[in-house]
């Protein structure tokens, strides 16, 4: 019996019909599930640490996170040990974009920080707060202490004056 060969021309345009074939199967199945993932909702996370303006973590500080595109509020949440907290926005709440705020309070102290939701497929963004160290009878912690010093002053200017007989 005798091997007939194909002719190298049809050889060649088989290898190509062949090679364009598996090509788009390849990418047809690849990009198949990147495009259902990158369209499926996803929760965004956020989270933080909250600090003092001395840049010490504050333990047990009180954090509500809000979108402020939609007005949508979530908490409040009490920061750990570590002064940070964490929350996953779930995602029929947010969408890229929205504008997304912390409002973190301890005692007499408040202070914020916001930005914009980001663009990827595992949304988390770091929202770190600073409090300010306002006190409302005196203004700031500087103007307490002087405050006190002052006042100490005069109980000692009072108590130390000698008595007139």
């Amino acid at each position: 019996m005798v091997r007939r060969r194909l002719p190298l021309a049809r050889l060649g345009k088989a290898f190509a019909v062949g090679a364009v074939l598996l090509f788009a199967l390849s990418v047809l199945t690849v990009a198949t599930p990147k495009q259902a993932a990158a369209t499926e909702p996803v929760p965004l996370i956020v989270y933080g640490y909250v600090r003092d303006t001395l840049g010490q973590i504050v333990v047990g500080a009180s954090v509500t996170i809000t979108d402020v595109t939609t007005g949508d509020s979530f908490g409040p949440f009490i920061t750990d040990e570590f002064g940070q907290y964490q929350y996953s926005i779930p995602e029929v709440n947010w969408t890229t974009g929205d504008t997304i705020r912390a409002d973190a309070t301890y005692g007499a102290t408040s202070g914020f920080s916001e930005d914009t939701a980001p663009i990827t497929d595992f949304p988390m963004m770091e929202l770190d707060v600073t409090l300010s160290n306002v006190i409302p009878e005196f203004g700031s912690v500087i103007g307490a202490s002087v405050a006190a010093i002052f006042a100490g002053a005069v109980a000692i200017v009072v108590i130390g004056r000698p008595r007139k007989q």
